[in-house]
């Protein structure tokens, strides 16, 4: 599906890169997915229906520290991924490059979610 973009590139350029498309890659997506849909439906009945006298169990306290690390890992993860460019296709691998795309484009969103 997707090997005419690693074709373009030698092992040694791809050190240190992780594919977009690639296996580890989809599946760590997939958590922060599950961990953002989790926040996304605890986090207003928290708000809504807890005073400020409630304490999270401890088993939610750990889930929601998980959480937290799991983003700021993302975050990171973010600046050695390598992006598709979108007008020809081309996989993008230089990791300056890779770092100005992500801090312009889902680098404060990321963030303010972290």
């Amino acid at each position: 599906e997707n090997s005419h973009l690693l074709e373009q590139h030698t092992k040694e350029e791809m050190k240190g890169i992780l594919m977009p498309f690639g296996r580890w890659r989809s599946r760590w997506d997939v958590l922060t997915i599950f961990f953002v849909m989790y926040t996304a439906i605890t986090l207003p009945i928290v708000l809504c229906f807890t005073d400020e006298s409630y304490t999270l169990p401890t088993y939610l306290y750990a889930m929601e520290l998980l959480m937290d690390v799991v983003f700021l890992v993302d975050i990171a993860l973010n600046f050695y991924t390598a992006q598709i460019q979108s007008s020809d296709q081309t996989l993008i691998i230089d990791k300056p490059t890779i770092a100005r795309n992500y801090l312009r484009g889902w680098f404060s969103i990321d963030a303010a979610g972290s």
